[in-house]
């Protein structure tokens, strides 16, 4: 099991809450799962960072697994702060892997 935790300073539970169900409806709504999203999202971000073009050292489905977590990521954050005017800078969303997993 997956956990999904929105970090959003000053946010409620219930905010919170809002945010992780929002992310769990991009990843069901597209079937995908949480973690290849995850894993194409950071070799986006590491491997790729020295080409020019980061797209290029994915796969057509890395590419496509990295933008759902990033939908994801945007959908939790935009949920729990919804009442809020912006998004605070240093918010993120990330998977947890439980003990063992």
């Amino acid at each position: 099991m997956t956990e999904m935790v929105v970090h959003v300073e000053g946010s409620t539970p219930e905010q919170r809450a809002r945010g992780v169900a929002a992310a769990q409806e991009v990843f069901k709504g597209a079937g995908a799962d949480p973690w290849d999203t995850a894993k194409a999202h950071f070799k986006r971000a590491g491997e790729c960072l020295a080409l020019s073009d980061a797209e290029d050292c994915l796969s057509e489905e890395e590419g496509r697994l990295a933008h759902l977590f990033d939908e994801a990521e945007e959908a939790a954050l935009a949920a729990c702060c919804e009442e809020r005017d912006a998004v605070p800078p240093d918010s993120y969303f990330q998977l947890l892997r439980p003990p063992g997993g």
